[in-house]
C-alpha cells in the first residue's frame, strides 16, 4: 500500500520535486499551489505590456535583436 507523503511538512523545494515526478498527482499539485501563494517574497505581476515601469527604449533594444535589426546601425543614426 502506498501512502501519500505529508505535503504540508514538505518544503516548496521538496514539493516540487515530488509534483514534477507524480505529475498525475492532483493533490500533491494543489498543495504546491496553495505553498507558493503563502510565500511572502513572492511577485504579483499585473498582466499589463509593457510594464507600466519599464522604459520603452529599453525594450526597443531588448526587441530588435529578435526581429533582425542591427543594433549598432539604428543606436548611431
Amino acid at each position: 500500500m502506498n501512502r501519500k507523503p505529508n505535503f504540508k511538512a514538505m518544503n516548496s523545494q521538496e514539493l516540487k520535486r515530488y509534483v514534477l515526478s507524480h505529475r498525475e498527482d492532483d493533490e500533491a499539485f494543489h498543495a504546491y499551489v496553495d505553498k507558493i501563494n503563502e510565500r511572502k517574497d513572492r511577485e504579483i505581476l499585473s498582466g499589463e505590456y509593457p510594464p507600466p515601469n519599464l522604459h520603452s527604449s529599453a525594450i526597443a533594444l531588448a526587441v530588435r535583436p529578435q526581429c533582425g535589426h542591427n543594433i549598432g546601425s539604428s543606436l548611431s543614426s
